[in-house]
Order: C-alpha cells, then sequence, then structure tokens
C-alpha cells in the first residue's frame, strides 16, 4: 500500500491547535498541515475544504486537531472505549498540567477545559467518502461537498492557547492504554477503573458554563471530580469511600513535612481526626459535593479551601490531587514512571515533584 494511503481521518478536534502530534502505533492526534493529512488531501481534494474550513464566529480561520487511524488498526481500537480513552490521556495531561502552571506562575495560556479537545460531531466515515453526523439528537450523511463551514466553541478563547501536556503523567497513562487496548496483556480491574475514572475527570474539568456559570454549574463539576476519585480507588470487591480514596492519595512521593505531616481537623460520621493537607483537601471536595447534591445551604465561599476566597478554589486543586492519586496508582500498576536515576534526570524529577508540592501549598496561602 502507497504511503498516501496508510493513514485516515477519525475524529475532528476543532478548538485546540497542536503544535506537534501526538502518536501511538496506530492511532495519532495531529496538527492539521501534518504531512499524513497533507497526503490524505492530496488524494481527495474535496477533503481538503473540510479540514480547512473551520472558523471562529466572527468568520476568522482557526487550525483545527485531527485523529487519524492507521489503515490496518486492530477492530478492537476503533471501539470508542479505546478512541476516548487515547484522547482523554492527552486530554487530562494537558489540563492538569495547565492547572499547575496556573497555581505556580499565574500563565493562563493553556488547555485549562476539556472542552478544547471535545469530537466535532461531523467526521468521515470510515472510507473517506462522506460525512457522518451522529451525537445523541442527531445522525445522518451528507456529501463532503455540501460543507460550508465549521465553528469552533466560542466560550473558548480563539488563540494563544498551548496544549503542553504532562509528559510523564502522558507517557506512563499511554503505557496502561498499550497493555489494555493493543497488547491487551492487562484487562485488569485496576486498568478498567482508571479509563472510567479518566472519563469523569474529563466531564469534571469542562467548562461550567450550562445555567451561565453559577455556583451549582461548579458544585455540579465538584461531584464529578469525588466520582472520578472514588472509581480511581474503587476495589475489585468490595465499595469506594473516604478511606479508599485516602489510601490512594496517600503518596510516598510528597517529601515536604508540610503535606505529609498530620496537621489539619476533620470529621468522618462525627468521630475527629488529624490528616494531611492533601487529605484535608478531599475531605472538603467530598463534603462539599454533599452539600450541593444533597440540596444543602451553600455559598460563593463554599467552592474555596477553608470557605476562604483568598484561598485557591477547590476546581482547581482538584486535579492536582488527582495527579497524585494517578502517580500512586501507576506505581501499584507497576508502571516505571521516574524519569530515570541519572544525576541530571534526578535534577527533573526533583523539580517535577517540587512543582507538584508547590502547587499543594497554595492551599495554604492567602493570595495578594
Amino acid at each position: 500500500m502507497s504511503e498516501k494511503l496508510i493513514w485516515k481521518i477519525a475524529q475532528i478536534i476543532p478548538n485546540i491547535t497542536l503544535n506537534k502530534p501526538f502518536e501511538t502505533d496506530f492511532i495519532a492526534i495531529v496538527p492539521h498541515n501534518d504531512e499524513r493529512i497533507k497526503n490524505i488531501t492530496n488524494l481527495k481534494p474535496e477533503i481538503d475544504k473540510f479540514i480547512n474550513g473551520f472558523q471562529n464566529q466572527f468568520g476568522k480561520k482557526r487550525n483545527i486537531s485531527i485523529m487519524i487511524f492507521r489503515h490496518d488498526i486492530p477492530d478492537s481500537l476503533r471501539e470508542n472505549e479505546a478512541v476516548v480513552g487515547i484522547r482523554n490521556i492527552y486530554a487530562i495531561s494537558c489540563i492538569i498540567n495547565a492547572i499547575e502552571n496556573k497555581i505556580i506562575s499565574l500563565n493562563t495560556r493553556y488547555t485549562l477545559f476539556s472542552d478544547y479537545f471535545n469530537f466535532y460531531p461531523i467526521s468521515l466515515s470510515r472510507d473517506q467518502e462522506c460525512l457522518i453526523t451522529s451525537s445523541p439528537a442527531i445522525r445522518g450523511l451528507l456529501e463532503i461537498e455540501d460543507f460550508k463551514f465549521g465553528e469552533t466553541n466560542s466560550a473558548l478563547p480563539s488563540s494563544f492557547i498551548i496544549p503542553e501536556p504532562d509528559e510523564l503523567i502522558l507517557s506512563s497513562l499511554k503505557k496502561v492504554w498499550k497493555l489494555r487496548y493493543v497488547s491487551r496483556k492487562n484487562r485488569s480491574w485496576k486498568t478498567q477503573v482508571l479509563f472510567r475514572s479518566l472519563e469523569m475527570a474529563y466531564q469534571a474539568t469542562s467548562l461550567p458554563f450550562e445555567n451561565n456559570s453559577t455556583i451549582y454549574d461548579r458544585g455540579s463539576r465538584i461531584a464529578l471530580w469525588v466520582s472520578a476519585f472514588e472509581v480511581l480507588s474503587h476495589p475489585e470487591n468490595g465499595k469506594a469511600d473516604l478511606d479508599t480514596v485516602f489510601n490512594l492519595i496517600d503518596n510516598k512521593s510528597l517529601t515536604d513535612p508540610r503535606l505529609y505531616g498530620r496537621y489539619y481537623k476533620i470529621l468522618v460520621k462525627g468521630k475527629e481526626s488529624r490528616v494531611s493537607l492533601i487529605k484535608k483537601l478531599y475531605k472538603e471536595l467530598y463534603d462539599v459535593r454533599n452539600d450541593f447534591l444533597h440540596g444543602n445551604k451553600v455559598t460563593m465561599n463554599s467552592l474555596f479551601h477553608s470557605k476562604n476566597s483568598r484561598r485557591p478554589d477547590l476546581l482547581s486543586l482538584a486535579p492536582i490531587i488527582y495527579k497524585v492519586a494517578l502517580l500512586h496508582l501507576l506505581e501499584i500498576l507497576n508502571i516505571d514512571i521516574l524519569i530515570n536515576k541519572s544525576l541530571g534526570d534526578s535534577f527533573k524529577n526533583y523539580f517535577y515533584i517540587q512543582n507538584l508540592q508547590e502547587a499543594l501549598l497554595s492551599a495554604t496561602r492567602d493570595s495578594e
């Protein structure tokens, strides 16, 4: 088979422009100007109109990203679970890194929301001969020539946003994805709950905007975060609860005594205990989730650590706690998450953990 026929378009991701591809053996997410896309449009010029037909609401052209499949992709990797899984590990890795950067450096030129990575509801058919519209509300076939233009999400910034993943999280999660979906050597409960949890985390990081960004929109995202944690910590036999999540976020990689010292009081079923900062933060997420979902009284301050609006909001802290949980689960799955132990990369490991700890410790400081 000639080179130009090796890859085919699977999904359109219109709200973000990648500066470099994200690759696996059979699936890749690539920029619009990737050589493989050029090969496809050279073969089928009508597809070029579709790929380059996206704009914002003011008619300014937008360069999109595209998920592509190799021609010999196994049918199991075409299944929605595998496709969504690879998209989600890239998206969550970028969002975790974005929020950590936002907390540490106040830099918001990153992908803070999962909406950037949403699939467009119109894409090419498997034979690349027509367009398929697919959503819970509508299904249909269209001629490629009938496509006029596509629009990006007007609630998201239209430029200057950089998708930069947490490379350690991304590479480690990609190893698990390969084990579960490609080689199928690890179809265990732990890998199942990992990808199920990532789906909840993806929803939890979506724009809280359905009701014009009321506090209840944000409260629903906190509820989704607690679900992501409980799914991730769920034992194969038994149930998920505070203890299973506490065990998962009790990561020995955190070396700062301000993080592992038991300096904070919490109440569980009326009994007081002293716990570390990260467990205190998760207990606040858990309690606020209960307040929002059970109809208890809530205020804007409920969305902040210690109900103090000068502290980081819980929706910013949740992905950082989730990163700690992911690192611990990856250790349980025997995934090598250290860069390596050479001198130079030991410094990289040190600063990686330091940045994580600094993001968590921001919860203890009032903003200026």
